[in-house]
């Protein structure tokens, strides 16, 4: 039910599935394996319940599985299932805090996590799924660093996230997940350098970001994920082909950024990443023709943009971007 996306059946079972691993448990509380269990059902609800918005109640399933896997790691430290379950509890409160925009808090549990998975890693050189773990929690990082302006310590993490999926990548190029990754640590160091006005390196993490895109979305040209990541590469091409004044090359990026995002909409169109994509393919379009003199076509752009950032403000009123989004003028 949970892999085809019935939430709300997923959680009966898992509710039930909850009070049959407990009865077990408090019939024999030494039991260490059905302690574990335990916390596995009690990590299950939690994620049940972050996927159908219930945040607060995540927080109580996620935080009671903690309890159980650091009682059952402290018992034997040495155990590397234990050691990875305590790693995994740590990274699911810091996601759901991070979701809470709990940012203090989603940075402790996330360096908790990966001081966890780097040991695992250092200990365990051939298992690789434990390398993957630590460079994905080292972008997460990263990206709340940068949030919350600590610009070493982005870089720092960030630099490190492209270090390890680089490597990953090297050895296993066939591997979909590790080229997205490494991808997306592109994305990261060039906007990075956008944000410190270092146009030109910006520029050579896109085209890097951009060209293992293009190559995933070539062999998956119906992957919904993917086909917004690659009108996203556009999008990154075409802002810092603008700042370099390089307008020819950046009116194609976002043409062909809004052309990706029409498609999208036509197959999703409640997607609300879609609509911020359309949305921005229309906003940007509208000033490229107005910096090139044609203002009354431009205009016609910028009309159906207020009209999606309209329906975003509406619909979720709380979102600060679609405010200062909506005040923009033509």
């Amino acid at each position: 039910h949970q892999a085809m996306g019935h939430m709300e059946e997923s959680l009966k079972y898992f509710e039930r599935y909850l009070e049959l691993t407990k009865e077990l448990y408090e019939s024999s509380p030494h039991n260490e394996s059905l302690k574990h269990g335990l916390a596995i059902s009690f990590e299950r609800l939690g994620t049940i319940h972050k996927a159908i918005g219930q945040t607060d109640e995540a927080i109580i399933f996620y935080e009671d599985s903690h309890r159980l896997m650091k009682e059952l790691f402290e018992n034997d430290p040495q155990n590397v299932s234990l050691k990875n379950g305590l790693a995994i509890s740590f990274e699911k409160l810091g996601s759901i805090h991070l979701k809470k925009s709990h940012m203090n808090e989603a940075l402790r549990y996330y360096l908790w996590s990966a001081e966890l998975m780097k040991e695992l890693h250092e200990s365990n050189q051939d298992d690789e799924s434990y390398k993957i773990g630590l460079s994905m929690l080292y972008g997460k990082i990263g990206s709340i660093c940068k949030t919350m302006n600590y610009e070493e310590d982005a870089w720092s993490f960030f630099k490190a996230y492209h270090r390890i999926v680089n490597e990953l990548y090297s050895s296993n190029p066939q591997n979909e997940s590790i080229k997205i990754n490494l991808a997306d640590s592109f994305k990261k160091l060039g906007e990075m350098h956008q944000e410190s006005q270092n146009e030109e390196e910006a520029l050579q993490y896109y085209i890097s970001y951009h060209k293992l895109i293009k190559e995933l979305f070539d062999a998956n040209p119906d992957n919904i994920l993917i086909k917004k990541s690659l009108a996203s590469s556009y999008d990154r091409l075409g802002y810092i082909y603008e700042i370099m004044w390089e307008l020819d090359e950046s009116y194609n990026c976002f043409c062909k950024k809004f052309e990706l995002a029409k498609e999208l909409s036509n197959v999703v169109p409640n997607d609300v990443e879609v609509l911020e994509l359309l949305g921005t393919s229309f906003l940007e379009i509208a000033r490229m023709y107005k910096t090139s003199g044609n203002i009354s076509e431009g205009n016609e752009f910028f009309i159906e943009w207020k009209k999606i950032i309209s329906f975003l403000t509406e619909s979720f009123p709380d979102v600060q971007k679609y405010k200062k989004w909506h005040q923009v003028e033509y």
